[in-house]
């Protein structure tokens, strides 16, 4: 098996790493590059927070593996709606369109803050993935994963509507809160809320002001709060 530690990673604007640099950048990735192809030219991007990293419908010309920070998958379906998915698990972009036989991406990527990832060329992830069998069983529990989570969500979003999601996100948030003074804070931003619920922030804002015109929450800074009475009145609606 080939030593991780042999490998050189090409920073594009720091030129070539020291291989102790190697495990300093990506430790949690020890296992998962035991049986990387040793002569494989790795390289690091930085991406600042916002940024679109690909596009659907773009010509795929690299693998990218998440090294640190947080990248939002948007996933477009036929009936309009958005998911936006993230793991804390290994998040490769690139690869399942390369497996698929695809040319360009099915989603768009951007980055939700500063991220860093390493990259490689199409030939040499096809070429590891050809002869690694710990990618690839990492690849296919990745997507057997994805597919469960996705195909709940996906029941979700088709027969229960957005605000009907918004509620029950809340009502699970105060079922694990204490009511002090019969209120109880949620710290939660629109962006989060619209994550888990697989909606776009500009649905969020109409829920939410809503919902405040209805005399059911209130909103703070970060935070959405709820008196006892009102939860009684959010749990009767699910």
């Amino acid at each position: 098996m080939n030593n991780f530690n042999s490998l050189s990673i090409v920073d594009k604007g720091a030129g070539i790493l020291k291989a102790y640099k190697v495990l300093e950048y990506f430790p949690k990735y020890r296992q998962l590059f035991q049986g990387i192809p040793k002569d494989i030219e790795l390289y690091i991007e930085n991406y600042s927070k916002n940024t679109i990293i690909v596009q659907r419908g773009d010509l795929v010309e690299k693998v990218m593996i998440l090294a640190s920070g947080d990248m939002i998958v948007y996933n477009e379906y036929i009936d309009g709606e958005i998911m936006y998915v993230q793991t804390d698990d290994v998040t490769f972009i690139g690869d399942i369109e390369l497996i698929a036989g695809q040319d360009s991406f099915v989603c768009s990527v951007s980055a939700r803050n500063d991220c860093q990832a390493v990259v490689m060329s199409i030939e040499d992830f096809l070429r590891w993935f050809d002869t690694d069998p710990i990618l690839m069983k990492e690849m296919a529990t990745r997507l057997a994963k994805r597919n469960c989570i996705q195909s709940s969500k996906i029941g979700t979003l088709k027969y229960q509507s957005t605000e009907h999601r918004v509620i029950k996100f809340l009502v699970d948030k105060l079922s694990s809160l204490k009511f002090i003074n019969g209120k109880a804070t949620i710290k939660v931003t629109r962006e989060v809320i619209a994550f888990q619920v697989g909606a776009s922030e500009r649905m969020i804002h109409r829920i939410i002001r809503k919902l405040k015109h209805e005399n059911l929450i209130s909103t703070g800074y970060g935070t959405i709060i709820i008196n006892e009475e009102k939860y009684h009145e959010l749990v009767k609606m699910l």
